[in-house]
Protein backbone atom coordinates (compact mmCIF):
# COMPACT_ATOMS: atom_id res chain seq x y z
CA UNK A 1 0.00 0.00 0.00
CA UNK A 2 1.17 3.84 -1.17
CA UNK A 3 0.15 5.25 2.30
CA UNK A 4 2.89 7.78 2.90
CA UNK A 5 2.71 10.62 0.68
CA UNK A 6 5.36 11.63 -1.92
CA UNK A 7 6.27 14.54 -0.40
CA UNK A 8 8.06 12.11 2.25
CA UNK A 9 11.07 10.54 2.12
CA UNK A 10 9.78 6.83 3.37
CA UNK A 11 7.49 7.09 0.28
CA UNK A 12 10.29 5.42 -1.68
CA UNK A 13 10.65 2.66 0.45
CA UNK A 14 7.18 1.00 -0.42
CA UNK A 15 7.56 2.02 -4.11
CA UNK A 16 10.48 0.35 -4.60
CA UNK A 17 9.56 -2.61 -2.42
CA UNK A 18 6.93 -2.96 -4.20
CA UNK A 19 8.16 -2.61 -7.77
CA UNK A 20 11.85 -4.21 -7.32
CA UNK A 21 10.30 -7.01 -5.58
CA UNK A 22 7.32 -8.01 -8.46
CA UNK A 23 4.24 -7.03 -6.39
CA UNK A 24 1.62 -4.97 -6.94
CA UNK A 25 1.86 -1.00 -5.33
CA UNK A 26 -2.03 -0.13 -4.21
CA UNK A 27 -2.90 3.81 -4.67
CA UNK A 28 -6.10 5.10 -3.53
CA UNK A 29 -7.42 8.49 -2.75
CA UNK A 30 -7.49 10.44 0.58
CA UNK A 31 -10.97 9.62 1.65
CA UNK A 32 -9.57 5.82 1.90
CA UNK A 33 -5.90 6.31 3.24
CA UNK A 34 -7.99 8.30 6.18
CA UNK A 35 -6.61 6.65 9.30
CA UNK A 36 -9.21 4.68 11.24
CA UNK A 37 -12.10 2.33 9.51
CA UNK A 38 -11.46 3.79 6.15
CA UNK A 39 -8.05 2.87 6.06
CA UNK A 40 -9.34 -0.73 7.51
CA UNK A 41 -11.89 -1.03 4.90
CA UNK A 42 -9.10 -0.29 2.11
CA UNK A 43 -6.61 -2.92 3.84
CA UNK A 44 -9.15 -5.68 3.44
CA UNK A 45 -10.55 -4.55 0.30
CA UNK A 46 -7.41 -5.01 -1.59
CA UNK A 47 -5.92 -7.91 0.78
CA UNK A 48 -3.09 -5.74 0.93
CA UNK A 49 0.25 -7.75 2.28
CA UNK A 50 2.19 -5.14 3.67
CA UNK A 51 1.69 -1.89 5.17
CA UNK A 52 3.94 0.71 6.90
CA UNK A 53 2.26 3.90 8.71
CA UNK A 54 3.17 5.90 12.04
CA UNK A 55 2.43 4.25 15.10
CA UNK A 56 0.15 6.71 15.97
CA UNK A 57 -1.62 5.79 12.97
CA UNK A 58 -1.74 1.98 13.32
CA UNK A 59 -3.56 2.71 16.72
CA UNK A 60 -6.00 4.15 15.39
CA UNK A 61 -6.39 1.61 12.87
CA UNK A 62 -9.32 -1.16 13.25
CA UNK A 63 -6.45 -4.36 13.90
CA UNK A 64 -9.57 -7.36 13.00
CA UNK A 65 -10.30 -8.96 10.19
CA UNK A 66 -7.10 -8.57 8.36
CA UNK A 67 -6.01 -11.91 7.06
CA UNK A 68 -3.92 -10.88 4.02
CA UNK A 69 -1.84 -8.50 6.11
CA UNK A 70 1.28 -10.80 6.72
CA UNK A 71 3.80 -7.79 6.92
CA UNK A 72 3.05 -4.59 9.41
CA UNK A 73 5.76 -2.24 9.37
CA UNK A 74 6.12 1.15 12.11
CA UNK A 75 8.22 3.96 11.55
CA UNK A 76 8.61 7.62 12.21
CA UNK A 77 7.93 7.16 16.14
CA UNK A 78 8.82 5.39 19.04
CA UNK A 79 7.13 2.35 18.60
CA UNK A 80 5.77 0.82 22.13
CA UNK A 81 4.95 -2.61 23.12
CA UNK A 82 1.30 -2.55 23.50
CA UNK A 83 1.05 -1.70 20.19
CA UNK A 84 2.72 -4.61 19.24
CA UNK A 85 0.71 -6.66 21.48
CA UNK A 86 -2.59 -5.43 19.51
CA UNK A 87 -1.03 -5.56 15.97
CA UNK A 88 0.42 -9.00 16.17
CA UNK A 89 -1.77 -12.43 14.62
CA UNK A 90 -0.14 -15.38 13.87
CA UNK A 91 1.64 -15.74 10.22
CA UNK A 92 2.12 -12.04 10.44
CA UNK A 93 5.33 -10.26 10.87
CA UNK A 94 5.72 -6.80 12.89
CA UNK A 95 9.22 -4.82 12.13
CA UNK A 96 10.28 -1.18 13.65
CA UNK A 97 12.40 0.71 10.94
CA UNK A 98 14.18 3.97 11.82
CA UNK A 99 15.86 5.80 9.71
CA UNK A 100 16.15 9.80 9.33
CA UNK A 101 15.82 10.98 5.36
CA UNK A 102 19.73 12.24 5.56
CA UNK A 103 20.55 8.36 5.80
CA UNK A 104 18.20 7.36 2.82
CA UNK A 105 14.83 6.63 4.53
CA UNK A 106 15.84 3.73 6.66
CA UNK A 107 18.90 2.87 8.57
CA UNK A 108 18.54 -0.10 11.64
CA UNK A 109 15.63 -2.15 11.57
CA UNK A 110 14.20 -5.03 14.49
CA UNK A 111 11.85 -7.70 14.51
CA UNK A 112 9.40 -7.44 17.04
CA UNK A 113 8.65 -10.96 18.58
CA UNK A 114 9.01 -9.94 22.42
CA UNK A 115 5.81 -7.71 23.96
CA UNK A 116 8.65 -5.20 25.65
CA UNK A 117 8.80 -1.56 23.83
CA UNK A 118 11.16 -2.88 21.05
CA UNK A 119 14.66 -1.47 20.13
CA UNK A 120 15.03 -0.18 16.77
CA UNK A 121 17.67 -3.17 15.98
CA UNK A 122 20.30 -3.74 14.24
CA UNK A 123 21.60 -1.44 10.65
CA UNK A 124 20.63 -2.82 7.70
CA UNK A 125 23.04 -3.92 4.95
CA UNK A 126 25.84 -1.23 4.00
CA UNK A 127 25.08 1.12 6.61
CA UNK A 128 27.43 1.34 9.21
CA UNK A 129 26.12 3.15 12.89
CA UNK A 130 27.71 4.41 16.19
CA UNK A 131 26.93 5.61 19.45
CA UNK A 132 29.41 8.15 20.31
CA UNK A 133 29.81 10.69 23.69
CA UNK A 134 30.31 14.52 22.88
CA UNK A 135 34.25 13.38 22.09
CA UNK A 136 33.11 11.37 19.35
CA UNK A 137 34.58 8.49 20.98
CA UNK A 138 32.58 5.12 21.13
CA UNK A 139 30.44 4.35 24.70
CA UNK A 140 30.53 1.35 26.19
CA UNK A 141 27.21 -0.99 26.47
CA UNK A 142 24.79 0.37 27.98
CA UNK A 143 25.86 3.97 28.17
CA UNK A 144 23.89 6.44 26.14
CA UNK A 145 25.49 8.43 23.75
CA UNK A 146 24.36 10.03 20.54
CA UNK A 147 23.98 8.04 17.32
CA UNK A 148 25.70 8.63 14.27
CA UNK A 149 24.83 6.63 11.14
CA UNK A 150 27.51 6.49 7.97
CA UNK A 151 28.22 3.82 5.12
CA UNK A 152 25.97 4.04 1.94
CA UNK A 153 23.15 6.08 1.36
CA UNK A 154 23.89 9.42 3.37
CA UNK A 155 23.10 12.91 2.12
CA UNK A 156 24.19 16.25 1.92
CA UNK A 157 22.82 19.46 2.17
CA UNK A 158 22.55 21.01 -0.97
CA UNK A 159 23.97 24.94 -0.79
CA UNK A 160 23.80 25.45 2.68
CA UNK A 161 27.32 25.05 4.66
CA UNK A 162 26.50 25.84 7.64
CA UNK A 163 23.59 22.98 8.23
CA UNK A 164 26.08 20.27 6.65
CA UNK A 165 28.95 21.62 9.11
CA UNK A 166 26.44 20.96 12.16
CA UNK A 167 24.89 18.17 11.15
CA UNK A 168 27.52 16.23 8.96
CA UNK A 169 31.39 15.12 11.06
CA UNK A 170 34.15 13.18 9.34
CA UNK A 171 33.94 9.56 9.85
CA UNK A 172 36.83 8.14 11.54
CA UNK A 173 35.86 4.68 11.13
CA UNK A 174 35.47 4.28 7.36
CA UNK A 175 39.09 3.52 7.08
CA UNK A 176 39.16 6.21 3.50
CA UNK A 177 38.91 10.38 3.88
CA UNK A 178 36.19 12.10 3.02
CA UNK A 179 33.23 9.66 4.52
CA UNK A 180 31.22 11.43 6.85
CA UNK A 181 28.83 10.35 9.80
CA UNK A 182 25.29 12.11 9.97
CA UNK A 183 24.99 13.14 13.73
CA UNK A 184 20.94 12.16 14.04
CA UNK A 185 20.52 13.75 17.66
CA UNK A 186 19.25 10.83 18.99
CA UNK A 187 20.62 9.08 21.87
CA UNK A 188 20.22 5.38 21.93
CA UNK A 189 22.07 2.83 23.87
CA UNK A 190 23.81 -0.39 23.15
CA UNK A 191 22.14 -3.60 24.50
CA UNK A 192 24.03 -6.64 25.55
CA UNK A 193 22.75 -8.44 23.18
CA UNK A 194 24.28 -6.44 20.39
CA UNK A 195 20.94 -4.61 19.62
CA UNK A 196 20.45 -0.26 19.55
CA UNK A 197 17.91 1.10 22.25
CA UNK A 198 16.18 4.50 21.49
CA UNK A 199 16.30 6.68 24.44
CA UNK A 200 14.81 10.01 22.97
CA UNK A 201 16.57 13.21 21.42
CA UNK A 202 19.27 15.28 22.94
CA UNK A 203 16.85 18.61 22.41
CA UNK A 204 15.37 16.66 25.04
CA UNK A 205 17.67 17.12 28.03
CA UNK A 206 16.92 19.39 31.12
CA UNK A 207 18.20 20.26 34.17
CA UNK A 208 16.98 19.22 37.50
CA UNK A 209 18.50 20.63 40.45
CA UNK A 210 22.09 20.85 38.83
CA UNK A 211 21.31 17.02 37.65
CA UNK A 212 20.83 16.41 33.94
CA UNK A 213 17.92 14.42 33.25
CA UNK A 214 16.78 12.73 29.60
CA UNK A 215 13.09 13.38 29.54
CA UNK A 216 12.30 10.35 26.81
CA UNK A 217 14.56 8.28 28.99
CA UNK A 218 11.85 8.89 32.08
CA UNK A 219 9.05 8.18 29.80
CA UNK A 220 10.80 4.96 28.88
CA UNK A 221 10.98 3.74 32.30
CA UNK A 222 6.91 5.41 33.48
CA UNK A 223 5.61 3.18 30.30
CA UNK A 224 6.84 -0.11 31.22
CA UNK A 225 4.49 0.44 33.99
CA UNK A 226 1.15 -1.99 33.17
CA UNK A 227 -1.13 0.64 34.32
CA UNK A 228 0.37 3.40 31.71
CA UNK A 229 -0.31 3.02 27.72
CA UNK A 230 1.89 6.41 27.31
CA UNK A 231 2.84 9.73 28.35
CA UNK A 232 4.91 12.72 28.14
CA UNK A 233 6.69 14.58 30.06
CA UNK A 234 8.08 17.83 30.44
CA UNK A 235 10.09 20.19 32.70
CA UNK A 236 8.28 23.26 34.14
CA UNK A 237 9.82 25.72 37.10
CA UNK A 238 12.25 23.52 37.69
CA UNK A 239 10.22 20.32 38.14
CA UNK A 240 9.38 17.64 36.45
CA UNK A 241 5.06 16.46 35.32
CA UNK A 242 4.04 13.95 33.40
CA UNK A 243 0.60 13.71 31.45
CA UNK A 244 -0.23 9.99 30.75
CA UNK A 245 -2.86 8.26 29.14
CA UNK A 246 -4.24 4.93 31.88
CA UNK A 247 -4.18 1.45 30.18
CA UNK A 248 -7.48 0.05 29.75
CA UNK A 249 -5.61 -3.35 31.45
CA UNK A 250 -4.57 -2.69 34.50
CA UNK A 251 -5.54 0.15 37.55
CA UNK A 252 -4.03 3.73 38.16
CA UNK A 253 -2.23 3.41 41.38
CA UNK A 254 0.08 6.37 41.50
CA UNK A 255 1.93 5.55 44.38
CA UNK A 256 3.03 1.65 42.65
CA UNK A 257 4.28 3.96 39.87
CA UNK A 258 6.60 5.81 42.17
CA UNK A 259 7.52 2.89 43.68
CA UNK A 260 8.60 1.46 39.81
CA UNK A 261 10.38 4.81 38.79
CA UNK A 262 12.65 4.65 42.21
CA UNK A 263 13.86 1.61 41.28
CA UNK A 264 15.30 2.45 38.03
CA UNK A 265 15.52 6.11 38.22
CA UNK A 266 17.05 8.82 40.81
CA UNK A 267 15.05 10.97 42.93
CA UNK A 268 15.20 13.88 40.95
CA UNK A 269 14.10 11.99 37.44
CA UNK A 270 10.38 11.39 39.35
CA UNK A 271 7.99 13.56 38.24
CA UNK A 272 6.41 15.13 40.70
CA UNK A 273 2.75 15.41 39.61
CA UNK A 274 0.74 12.94 37.08
CA UNK A 275 -2.17 14.13 35.29
CA UNK A 276 -4.41 11.25 33.42
CA UNK A 277 -5.67 12.12 30.10
CA UNK A 278 -8.13 10.24 27.45
CA UNK A 279 -5.40 10.95 24.96
CA UNK A 280 -2.31 12.73 24.26
CA UNK A 281 -2.42 15.60 21.67
CA UNK A 282 -1.28 15.30 18.30
CA UNK A 283 0.69 17.92 15.76
CA UNK A 284 0.40 18.13 12.67
CA UNK A 285 2.78 16.09 11.36
CA UNK A 286 1.63 13.04 13.36
CA UNK A 287 3.43 13.15 16.44
CA UNK A 288 2.31 13.16 20.35
CA UNK A 289 3.22 16.53 21.78
CA UNK A 290 1.65 18.89 24.51
CA UNK A 291 2.53 21.86 22.36
CA UNK A 292 0.22 20.36 19.52
CA UNK A 293 -2.37 22.83 18.46
CA UNK A 294 -6.02 22.71 19.66
CA UNK A 295 -7.34 22.14 23.05
CA UNK A 296 -5.06 21.52 25.91
CA UNK A 297 -6.04 17.50 26.93
CA UNK A 298 -8.43 17.48 29.65
CA UNK A 299 -7.74 15.37 32.90
CA UNK A 300 -9.73 12.48 33.27
CA UNK A 301 -10.70 13.40 36.86
CA UNK A 302 -12.90 17.01 35.00
CA UNK A 303 -14.45 15.24 32.21
CA UNK A 304 -18.15 15.58 32.85
CA UNK A 305 -20.13 12.95 33.74
CA UNK A 306 -22.75 12.05 30.31
CA UNK A 307 -26.18 13.69 31.59
CA UNK A 308 -28.87 14.81 29.55
CA UNK A 309 -29.97 18.30 30.93
CA UNK A 310 -33.05 19.66 31.89
CA UNK A 311 -35.99 20.13 29.13
CA UNK A 312 -36.68 18.64 25.97
CA UNK A 313 -34.04 16.91 24.73
CA UNK A 314 -32.78 17.64 21.39
CA UNK A 315 -33.90 15.20 18.33
CA UNK A 316 -32.65 14.82 15.20
CA UNK A 317 -33.78 13.14 12.29
CA UNK A 318 -36.19 10.97 14.79
CA UNK A 319 -32.99 9.96 16.27
CA UNK A 320 -33.97 9.13 20.24
CA UNK A 321 -32.01 11.41 22.44
CA UNK A 322 -29.86 8.71 24.01
CA UNK A 323 -28.14 8.56 20.65
CA UNK A 324 -27.11 12.21 20.75
CA UNK A 325 -26.35 12.48 24.00
CA UNK A 326 -24.07 9.34 23.48
CA UNK A 327 -22.39 10.55 20.03
CA UNK A 328 -22.05 14.05 22.45
CA UNK A 329 -20.18 12.78 24.79
CA UNK A 330 -18.22 10.74 21.84
CA UNK A 331 -17.26 14.39 20.13
CA UNK A 332 -16.58 16.13 23.28
CA UNK A 333 -14.28 12.98 24.31
CA UNK A 334 -12.09 12.48 21.06
CA UNK A 335 -11.47 16.59 21.38
CA UNK A 336 -10.97 16.57 24.67
CA UNK A 337 -13.61 19.32 24.93
CA UNK A 338 -16.06 20.24 27.83
CA UNK A 339 -19.69 18.27 27.11
CA UNK A 340 -21.37 21.38 27.58
CA UNK A 341 -19.43 23.17 25.07
CA UNK A 342 -20.62 20.39 22.11
CA UNK A 343 -23.98 21.89 20.39
CA UNK A 344 -25.39 20.51 17.73
CA UNK A 345 -24.26 22.93 15.07
CA UNK A 346 -20.53 22.23 16.65
CA UNK A 347 -17.80 21.44 14.08
CA UNK A 348 -16.10 18.34 14.40
CA UNK A 349 -12.74 20.43 12.66
CA UNK A 350 -13.98 23.87 13.57
CA UNK A 351 -13.51 23.11 17.38
CA UNK A 352 -9.95 21.14 17.08
CA UNK A 353 -10.46 17.98 15.17
CA UNK A 354 -8.20 16.31 12.90
CA UNK A 355 -7.84 13.31 11.40
CA UNK A 356 -7.20 11.40 13.92
CA UNK A 357 -9.24 12.40 16.25
CA UNK A 358 -12.17 12.04 13.01
CA UNK A 359 -10.65 8.34 12.83
CA UNK A 360 -10.96 7.89 16.56
CA UNK A 361 -14.02 9.11 16.60
CA UNK A 362 -15.75 6.67 13.24
CA UNK A 363 -14.07 3.61 15.08
CA UNK A 364 -15.45 3.99 18.13
CA UNK A 365 -19.13 5.36 16.53
CA UNK A 366 -18.92 2.12 14.59
CA UNK A 367 -18.66 0.00 17.21
CA UNK A 368 -20.59 1.27 19.81
CA UNK A 369 -24.14 1.54 17.20
CA UNK A 370 -22.88 -1.01 14.75
CA UNK A 371 -22.62 0.91 11.97
CA UNK A 372 -20.72 1.78 8.39
CA UNK A 373 -19.81 5.71 8.19
CA UNK A 374 -18.54 6.39 5.11
CA UNK A 375 -15.68 9.21 5.09
CA UNK A 376 -17.11 11.40 2.08
CA UNK A 377 -20.65 11.47 4.27
CA UNK A 378 -18.76 12.74 7.22
CA UNK A 379 -16.98 15.33 5.81
CA UNK A 380 -19.76 16.47 3.79
CA UNK A 381 -21.48 17.47 7.17
CA UNK A 382 -18.94 17.13 10.41
CA UNK A 383 -21.30 18.53 12.54
CA UNK A 384 -22.73 16.74 15.62
CA UNK A 385 -26.43 17.08 14.10
CA UNK A 386 -24.64 15.35 10.92
CA UNK A 387 -22.82 12.63 12.47
CA UNK A 388 -26.43 11.36 14.26
CA UNK A 389 -28.30 11.67 10.88
CA UNK A 390 -25.30 9.62 9.77
CA UNK A 391 -25.24 7.06 12.95
CA UNK A 392 -29.38 6.91 11.69
CA UNK A 393 -28.80 6.48 7.97
CA UNK A 394 -26.69 3.12 9.62
CA UNK A 395 -29.15 1.86 11.79
CA UNK A 396 -32.08 2.21 9.16
CA UNK A 397 -29.51 -0.02 6.49
CA UNK A 398 -28.76 -2.81 9.02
Amino acid sequence: MQFLSLNFDGCVSEIVLALLCGATLVLAGPADLMPGPPLARLLRQRRITIAIMTPSVWAVTPHAELPDLRLAAFAGERLRGELVRRWRSPGRRLLNLYGPAEAAVWATWHECTGDENPPIGRPIHGKRVYVLDDDRRLVPVGTPGELHIGGVGIGRYLGRPDRMAEAFVPDPFAGEPGRLLYRTGDVCVWSPDGVLEYVGRRDRQVKIRGQRVELDEVERVLEQVPAVSSCLVVESDGRLTATVVPSATAPWREAEVRAHLAEHLHTGMIPATFTLVERLPITRNGKAGLDAPGPVPTPVSELEEVTAPAGEPPRVAGEPSSVIWELARLFSSCLDLPQATVKLDTDFFSAGGDSLAIAKFMLTAEERFDVVIEVDELLADPTLAGLARLVGRGREAR
